[in-house]
């Protein structure tokens, strides 16, 4: 499990940050994005995304695990790594960038684009 502080930072005539909350995961965490009002977080072979406004509300799961088309992302996670979440329509679409490929997926976790990005090495 990690444990992360959401703090809101506000300049004024001074520096003043205010925490929002805590928000835990089920496992070490790769990389972090921020999406419009949510962080995207990367574990493993896994990105999901949690709401940083106060309250609770669920995480959402980017990949969906029933899609077909992902199998390979769910069925062989160890040739995979997460580098990267970039939100191309707010709350609609994410490329996901892995070490080896960059999928694009809705907000549901489905594919979104019958393509893939191959690389030739993991992006920095």
């Amino acid at each position: 499990r990690t444990k992360f502080a959401v703090y809101e930072i506000s300049v004024d005539s001074r520096i003043k940050a205010t925490k929002i909350k805590d928000i835990t995961t089920p496992s070490p965490i790769n990389t972090l994005t921020g999406c419009d009002g949510h962080i995207a977080m990367g574990s493993s072979n896994d990105f999901t995304l949690y709401s940083v406004t106060e309250g609770e509300t669920a995480p959402i799961a980017l990949i969906d695990r029933e899609d077909p088309s992902l199998s390979f992302v769910v069925v062989n996670p160890a040739s995979l790594s997460c580098v990267a979440c970039v939100e191309l329509e707010a709350g609609l679409e994410y490329l996901l960038c892995f070490n080896m490929v960059g999928i694009f997926v809705g907000g549901d976790g489905c594919r979104s684009r019958a393509y893939d990005i191959n690389w030739p090495s993991t992006p920095q």
